[in-house]
């Protein structure tokens, strides 16, 4: 895989990528699996990609994301394609629209396998941005930085 960003989140011996990069964006899930072996001394890692049936994230890049309770996989912003042009990008089979700053969070639940789009109260305070850092402490995630155009 050639990415230039490229999102893990661990959670107990998984870890999880939600991929991105500046030519091609995409809106997929893999999970990179442990299998270590005290007794043999060995340790394999395996990939596999995530398959979701219903809501899926736009694509994106350049986005933040965290695990909360080490169940559910909190993507926020990012960049992405302009969504009032992404039916034409989608009927002509072209994904290279036109991309702009997001302000979207996402969540996953790693049990059932689903993602759902967060209705966040006052969201017109956050403005959309990408590049920008997140971190959790807690019930919230800290924001940092990043670029709004």
């Amino acid at each position: 895989m050639n990415l230039l960003f490229k999102i893990l989140f661990y959670s107990s011996f998984y870890f999880y990528l939600y991929k991105g990069n500046d030519d091609i964006l995409f809106n997929d899930l893999y999970t990179l699996t442990f299998e270590i072996s005290e007794i043999q001394k060995s340790f394999k890692a395996i990939w596999e990609k995530e398959y979701i049936e219903g809501n899926v994230p736009p694509q994106r890049t350049s986005h933040s994301s965290n695990i909360y309770k080490n169940n559910y996989l909190i993507i926020i912003g990012g960049e992405g394609y302009d969504i009032s042009k992404y039916l034409l990008i989608i009927l002509h089979n072209k994904l290279d629209g036109e991309k702009i700053p997001l302000n979207d969070v996402w969540i996953y639940n790693i049990s059932h396998k689903n993602w759902n789009e967060l209705k966040v109260k006052n969201s017109e305070l956050f403005e959309a941005r990408f590049c920008h850092s997140a971190t959790l402490i807690g019930e919230r995630i800290y924001i940092y930085g990043g670029k709004l155009k």
